[in-house]
C-alpha cells in the first residue's frame, strides 16, 4: 500500500529525491493533503485539540507542519500554538482549513467513547 508521501499529486508531481526524502514541486490536491494530516494527527506530529491563534500574514519559504511544502511569500500562513505542550505549528491556510475539520472528527470520535 502506497503512503500518503508517495501518493499521485493531482495538481503537481514529486521530484529532487534526496536522501530518502522527497520535496514537492507543486501544491498537491486536497486528498492527498487530508491524508498526510491524518497521519500526522494520529502519530503526534500534528495536535488532536484546539489551538490558539498567533498571526497570519504571506509565508517565508518555511515548512508547513502540515504538508511539509513550503509556505512560500504569495501565499497565506497562520501561526497556532498547541495548549496541550506550548508548540508552535506554521500551516497554510487552506491546510489549516482541512486540519481543523480532521481534528474535529478525532475529537469527536474520541468523545463517542
Amino acid at each position: 500500500m502506497a503512503t500518503p508521501e508517495r501518493a499521485i499529486v493531482q495538481r503537481g508531481e514529486w521530484s529532487d529525491l534526496k536522501d530518502g526524502n522527497l520535496s514537492l514541486a507543486a501544491r498537491m490536491s486536497d486528498d492527498v493533503v487530508r491524508l498526510l494530516i491524518r497521519q500526522r494527527i494520529n502519530d503526534g506530529r500534528l495536535p488532536r485539540h484546539r489551538v490558539i491563534e498567533v498571526g497570519y500574514g504571506s509565508g517565508v519559504g518555511r515548512e508547513c507542519d502540515a504538508c511539509g511544502g513550503p509556505i512560500e511569500p504569495d501565499q497565506r500562513i497562520t501561526v497556532r500554538i498547541c495548549t496541550e505542550d506550548w508548540r508552535t505549528i506554521r500551516l497554510h491556510d487552506d491546510c489549516f482549513q482541512i486540519w481543523d475539520v480532521e481534528r474535529s472528527l478525532v475529537e469527536r470520535d474520541a468523545g463517542a467513547w
